[in-house]
């Protein structure tokens, strides 16, 4: 009975959801290499047996050998059931992360993903969806049009390691390029999702930003592999941040009290001193990259802030706010109107 019960149980766990299917041959290798002999015709038995329960197994019997799935609408049945806790978790991977995911995962998570909201109605637990938000410290913006095709291949092709061949349209350009992407890694920055891969033979890494793809291809060729790369490592240089220098530098920034809270409470960097003054200014001390980000961060504090050093980040962070000084005189001109002709009413 204890056999009958975990061999139906296990047959369960292994057919997949649709669209992917199974048959009872490869069913039969998969519990013998577990250490479990059944014959090919009592999983057969089993899986017509279980088909006729309220399970949403169905049988694909328009060639053969038979093949088995889930329909795609077919209820989880999880051992144990799924708690609220639980539930929270993968409604907060809905609402927050599910972008990042595979398209394939998020398809395949759809029926959890309805499980769990069954579980979390009328539970006290819930409540967490309504009270908690993320909010972006930049100025949102909406998110540019990505084709979902797109998006689906980029996701295969970094899960199963294999070559794009896409239509790619450089920013400014009309026209889009052919172009055969090595696929290293993905990056979502706010409402943008950047595509790192190596083209064309060559071994540095290249960004392309997913809203510029005409279209994508996946094809049956591996990607090459880059030795040493790693996306960590990659970010905390500073090359998604549009990298101006070479490497890191020190950076002295003198800021005003109100301003400088912000650092105190959220530091610049693991490396970075602080040293208030006897006139209230604040002087901060760090170690950064070099980066288009970092002197736009900069530009935000107005009158805030000063950079004592490096020269070269001083010079560019003045010469922008001379070219802005420059831009708001020559629109402060006033302009001369004629009068000549004009009614003019008095109000009571």
């Amino acid at each position: 009975m204890a056999d009958n019960f975990f061999r139906l149980l296990r047959l369960l766990q292994l057919v997949p959801r649709a669209p992917k299917s199974i048959d009872a041959e490869r069913l039969d290798a998969i519990l013998k290499s577990e250490g479990t002999d059944y014959t090919r015709r009592t999983i057969q038995r089993d899986l017509i047996e279980l088909s006729r329960l309220a399970f949403g197994l169905e049988c694909l019997d328009d060639s053969k050998p038979y093949r088995w799935r889930f329909t795609e609408d077919a209820a989880v049945v999880q051992l144990p059931g799924l708690d609220p806790q639980s539930a929270l978790a993968l409604r907060l991977v809905e609402m927050h992360i599910e972008r990042a995911l595979p398209r394939s995962t998020v398809r395949a998570l759809q029926p959890h993903l309805q499980a769990a909201k069954r579980a979390l109605d009328g539970k006290p637990v819930a409540r967490w969806l309504d009270r908690v938000r993320l909010v972006p410290r930049s100025q949102p913006l909406l998110p540019p049009k990505v084709d979902g095709a797109v998006t689906g291949v980029v996701h295969e092709a970094l899960l199963e390691g294999r070559q794009i061949k896409a239509r790619y349209r450089k920013r400014g350009e009309t026209h889009a390029k052919e172009v055969v992407l090595h696929p290293l890694g993905l990056i979502y920055r706010d409402a943008v999702g950047c595509l790192l891969a190596t083209t064309f033979g060559y071994t540095d890494t290249r960004q392309y930003q997913l809203h510029r793809f005409v279209d994508a291809e996946l094809l049956d060729d591996m990607a090459n592999t880059a030795p040493g790369f790693d996306i960590d490592e990659y970010i905390a240089k500073g090359e998604i941040d549009f990298l101006l220098g070479d490497g890191e530098m020190a950076v002295e920034l003198r800021f005003d009290e109100s301003a400088a809270i912000l650092l105190e409470e959220t530091p610049l960097s693991a490396r970075q001193e602080i040293h208030r003054q006897a006139d209230g200014q604040v002087v901060v001390r760090a170690v950064v990259p070099d980066t288009m980000v970092l002197r736009s961060w900069l530009l935000g504090f107005g009158g805030s802030v000063e950079v004592l050093r490096p020269k070269a980040l001083r010079d560019a962070v003045a010469e922008a706010h001379r070219a802005a000084a420059r831009r708001y005189r020559a629109g402060a001109r006033p302009k001369r109107t004629s009068t000549r002709g004009q009614r003019h009413h008095q109000h009571p």
